[in-house]
């Protein structure tokens, strides 16, 4: 089993769930991303998550112009790869909570972290949950 970040929309009524929320609500799994290790780029297009996009597009000009600088024109190409694999690791690391903020940008809340096999049972699960309570 799988542990799922459950978001859904703000309201201002905190208290109820109205069941136009529960159908806007979204699952994120709290896992490793491969497709944001090897392509974190292409992945926060995919996912409209453009503030941190942007700040990875500038902490890589930066790196590329520390490591020039510091490395000089033929030995740069190196220490920026390895540095870059890391940011790309902690990027696959923390996909889920990048996810999230991206979520949170858009105008949802985070609401309940569940266990759960899949993503449909864990909306199951805090739709039961939500419409119970």
């Amino acid at each position: 089993m799988a542990l799922y970040g459950i978001y859904t929309p703000l309201t201002q009524d905190a208290n109820h769930v109205s069941p136009e929320q529960l159908a806007k609500s979204v699952a994120v799994k709290d896992r490793f991303s491969v497709w944001a290790f090897a392509m974190p780029i292409f992945w926060m297009v995919s996912k409209a998550i453009w503030v941190p996009l942007c700040l990875y597009i500038s902490a890589l000009f930066l790196l590329l112009t520390f490591t020039y600088v510091l490395f000089g024109a033929y030995d740069f190409l190196a220490p920026f790869m390895m540095i870059n694999f890391f940011i790309n690791l902690f990027i696959g690391l923390e996909a889920h909570a990048i996810v999230g903020f991206g979520l949170r940008q858009k105008g949802f809340a985070q609401v309940a972290l569940l266990r759960a096999v899949d993503k449909e049972e864990a909306i199951m699960r805090y739709f039961d949950k939500a419409t119970n309570s």
